[in-house]
């Protein structure tokens, strides 16, 4: 257990167990510091296989460059579970690669709190990527608590799998802030969202600056699957996922996209690069803003879609398009 104000530099801690949490590493105070530390190898049969955080404030640089590898759990979080409201983790420059969690969060499990990442790597090459058997390939983030956050800034989530949300899924009553990300060759192996999922209509979503190439999925969305989520696209290229660019279901969801470039997915649906469906009938139902923005060369194995690029059906819909280029047969 790690006390308050701690520092660890410079130690490899691996092979450990844990019928419980935390087969590392269990902290409950402030301050706990790690800097070029290897996590390896080891397996617990609750979240968070080699490190669980409770209750901590544990502040900035938290774990500054520690690689995380090979660490496995029965339930969620590979490598690292967080838990309770206002707990903080801080990651600068860390790598996951092959982690494992039977349940959800294939190397990173926030049931709460705020998490923030700066140019952490998760997979980053094949043969590296973190697996989950449930949600969130290399991470996710379920929570009912207000406030709670994600914060990704550089770095890359890639090559990682999940029966849905091949690299990111979140949940509940969360915000979530992708800031100069590259998300690519991910894949949901038996449902939604490629790459990221994100559900219920509590989430706000900011992806800026992002790159989100290459992923797949057997069901809806290769990039992006949501239900009512919030979601602001800006400078965002979003091209060769397969299963369809961004799918929005069974709700009414805001989604804004800004200076971003959609081309090269493809569907076997509707809108290859945007579809929207299964929308309430309510007043108030989905409303899409797409401003300055290139769509092109997404495509559909469907014979005569209802829109190559773009299909939004709904009651009381209001999809608004300014000063975009989309082009191909049928947009």
């Amino acid at each position: 257990k790690a006390c308050s104000r701690t520092t660890v530099r410079d130690l490899t801690l691996t092979n450990g167990a844990s019928d419980l949490t935390g087969g590392l590493v269990s902290i409950s105070e402030d301050a706990a510091v790690f800097v070029n530390c290897n996590f390896t190898n080891t397996s617990s049969e609750k979240n968070g296989a080699a490190v669980y955080i409770q209750t901590a404030n544990i502040g900035k640089g938290a774990f500054n460059k520690c690689n995380f590898s090979g660490n496995s759990t029965t339930q969620s979080g590979g490598v690292l579970c967080i838990t309770n409201a206002g707990t903080v983790a801080n990651l600068t420059e860390c790598t996951f690669t092959n982690n494992h969690a039977y349940s959800n969060g294939g190397a990173y499990y926030a049931a709460n709190g705020t998490s923030t990442l700066i140019d952490c790597v998760f997979g980053g090459a094949e043969g590296l990527g973190n697996t989950a058997g449930t949600y969130g390939g290399a991470f996710n983030a379920s929570t009912s608590a207000a406030g709670s956050r994600l914060i990704m800034k550089g770095g890359e989530i890639s090559y990682n799998s999940a029966t849905g949300a091949g690299a990111l899924y979140s949940n509940k009553a969360n915000t979530v802030d992708l800031y100069g990300v590259t998300i690519k060759n991910n894949s949901a192996t038996g449902g939604n969202g490629g790459a990221l999922f994100f559900n219920t209509d509590a989430q706000k979503v900011q992806i800026d600056s992002c790159w989100i190439l290459d992923n797949s999925c057997t069901g809806k969305g290769g990039a992006i699957y949501g239900v009512k989520p919030t979601i602001d696209i800006r400078k965002t290229t979003i091209s060769g996922n397969n299963g369809g660019a961004l799918r929005f279901a069974s709700g009414d969801p805001t989604v804004r996209i800004r200076e971003s470039v959609i081309s090269g997915n493809t569907s076997d649906n509707h809108g290859a690069a945007i579809y929207v469906e299964n929308i309430t009938n309510s007043a108030g139902a989905s409303k899409i803003f797409i401003d300055g923005s290139l769509i092109y060369g997404n495509t559909t194995s469907l014979a005569n879609p209802n829109g190559y690029a773009i299909h939004v059906y709904g009651y009381q819909s209001t999809t608004l398009i300014n000063n975009c280029t989309i082009f191909q047969p049928g947009a």
